[in-house]
């Protein structure tokens, strides 16, 4: 009990949805199915939901991508990168920044009934992006290149700092992070505090030649930047144990923080096979990145390993001074469900 208390110091509310439990846990089917009807609109609509239908913005497809439980969706067990964001801006009007990985990063601007009015290309050529931060004093997009030759010398992950006229304020280069392909299978979660930027991810890592059948490994990984220099001042990218908050795979990943600590929540597949939070100080000179001050196994999940888990997180946030974890499972055989909350 008093780990628990310990650990959880300052309110976390978590939405984990569970949606999919495989029949028989410890043998569900993690084959990807490639026969599913890409015509079906999967979406549902809420009588009280809101659309609205504009011409000449670029189009992308994101309904229903936030849960990634269904497995017969092809990659149905882990989270995807956002690639779309929206905001109003001061003078009504709304501002649309979208990431196509083969065209680059486009701006548009939307007016106060959402009619398109006019678009901008930001970026385009071999880096893609992958994670989007609006902060106190500058945005921050993150983009990311393939190191097939598993080199330290070769950028992977760039930060780029813009003002809000999106102007480049500078740059952050980060290298020999043991990542062949950062931002995989999982999503990019971003916040800012002190000065510093916290990037928690996931990534495939170098082929060590241990694992014959993916060779690249994937795992979560987290990177920290001082936002005034834009330098890389501390990282979590190496092979570790459950103990120092490494987790492998890792299908979905959250950051938020309070005056002290980081929280990190991360979607286990095997080790370990959870929903985990783990705690850790905030960046300090010299701060260990694999030393942290707890971790909760808060939502463990059935089976064996499968990459397959039928859970999808929805949201992660701190409030307060208490800990809650609602959770929605629903059962195949007989569409029971239960909420459970932790005080």
């Amino acid at each position: 009990m008093r780990k628990i208390k310990k650990l959880l110091s300052t309110l976390l509310v978590l939405v984990v949805v569970v949606t999919g439990y495989p029949s028989v846990c410890t043998a569900a089917d993690t084959t990807t199915q490639t026969d599913v009807d890409t015509t079906v609109d999967y979406g549902r609509k809420p009588d009280d939901s809101y659309i609205h239908r504009s011409t000449g913005g670029k189009k992308s497809q994101t309904m229903s991508s936030n849960d990634y439980s269904k497995e017969a969706w092809g990659q149905g067990w882990h989270a995807q990168p956002s690639n779309d964001f929206f905001e109003e801006n001061e003078d009504g009007t709304f501002l649309r920044i979208s990431f196509f990985d083969d065209e680059g990063v486009f701006l548009e601007t939307y007016d106060a009934d959402f009619n398109f009015v006019s678009s901008r290309q930001l970026t385009k050529g071999i880096w893609t992006a992958r994670g989007y931060f609006k902060g106190k004093d500058a945005r921050y997009i993150v983009y990311k290149q393939v190191n097939s030759e598993q080199s330290d010398e070769k950028e992977v992950v760039r930060v780029v700092k813009y003002d809000d006229d999106w102007n480049i304020l500078g740059r952050c280069s980060i290298s020999a992070i043991n990542t062949y392909s950062a931002f995989s299978s999982g999503s990019v979660s971003m916040l800012e505090s002190d000065g510093i930027l916290y990037i928690h991810a996931a990534h495939t890592m170098y082929d060590e030649g241990t694992l014959l059948e993916s060779p690249h490994h994937q795992a979560n990984m987290t990177l920290e930047i001082d936002e005034a220099t834009m330098t890389k001042v501390a990282d979590m990218s190496a092979v570790s144990n459950e103990k120092t908050g490494y987790v492998s795979h890792s299908w979905n990943q959250f950051i938020q923080a309070d005056d002290n600590y980081i929280y990190r929540l991360d979607q286990g597949d095997s080790s370990p096979r959870a929903v985990t939070l783990s705690k850790q100080k905030k960046y300090y000179e010299g701060i260990d990145m694999y030393h942290i001050e707890d971790r909760r196994e808060i939502f463990p999940i059935c089976g064996t390993g499968q990459v397959y888990t039928g859970v999808s997180i929805g949201s992660f946030d701190l409030i307060g001074r208490q800990y809650i974890d609602h959770c929605r499972k629903f059962d195949r055989s007989g569409y029971d469900r239960s909420d459970v909350k932790y005080g």
